[in-house]
């Protein structure tokens, strides 16, 4: 019996009309959804496909086989292997039975994501894989706010803002992205006062999902969520 491929589909930063023609042809084909949640059974990514599902014609949910796998929000890297191991077992299984399975995330699958260690684990035991990029958080970020990433030869730097040589990151030039933001925020402001940069810093939490928050000057935001971005524009005179 042929292999099942497995496909890493980006859903997007939580605007479900931001869903990419590719991934949602990847989604009706797919006969098996893997949907991700945290060690509380949350499904953020699971809520957009829903969402999506109730506007677009062509998917239908209850025709699909749904496995959930656990990804817990953890930096213990013993829990973290064996949350992926787990989830490569329970995806290896369907992809022998020869069906292919969507394995969908919030954002894109290439930055951050936890289904990146599964695919890369698949590929390694000899399964054919593809991954379906999706619209950044920090993209929708910027354009909810009105302003350009970068422009020009203005260099641009993610980083994930809690990071033990974050100052060393924040001296260096060009625009910035913070993500993994921590709730509460306190000394990353004063970071970014150190820097130079807070009155540059605008923060968006939730983009495109229930509760989105907009705050064009960091300054005046409080602790903030882990769906948050925030964007430090740096201008050049190039």
């Amino acid at each position: 019996m042929k292999q099942g491929t497995l496909y890493c589909v980006g859903m997007g930063p939580g605007d479900p009309e931001l869903v990419t023609f590719k991934a949602w042809h990847a989604l009706c084909r797919c006969p098996v959804l893997a949907l991700p949640e945290d060690q509380s059974g949350r499904q953020t990514a699971a809520a957009i496909l829903k969402e999506a599902a109730a506007r677009q014609e062509g998917l239908h949910l209850e025709e699909k086989d749904i496995l959930s796998l656990t990804f817990p929000m953890t930096r213990d890297a013993n829990q973290l292997r064996k949350a992926h191991s787990d989830a490569s077992d329970k995806v290896a299984a369907v992809l022998d039975g020869g069906c292919d399975i969507a394995l969908i995330t919030l954002g894109c699958p290439t930055v951050y994501a936890s289904c990146m260690y599964i695919q890369k684990e698949m590929r390694r035991r000899g399964y054919d894989t593809v991954v379906i990029p999706g619209i950044t958080s920090f993209s929708a970020a910027a354009a909810r706010l009105g302003q350009p990433l970068c422009e020009k030869d203005e260099p641009l730097l993610i980083v994930p803002a809690g990071r033990d040589d974050l100052p060393d990151l924040l001296a260096v030039r060009g625009s910035k992205v913070l993500m993994k933001v921590p709730r509460h925020m306190g000394a990353l402001k004063e970071q970014l006062q150190d820097a130079g940069l807070l009155q540059h810093a605008s923060l968006v939490e939730r983009c495109g999902l229930p509760g989105e928050r907009v705050c064009t000057d960091l300054r005046q935001a409080d602790d903030t969520g882990y769906f948050s971005v925030i964007l430090v524009r740096q201008e050049e005179n190039l």
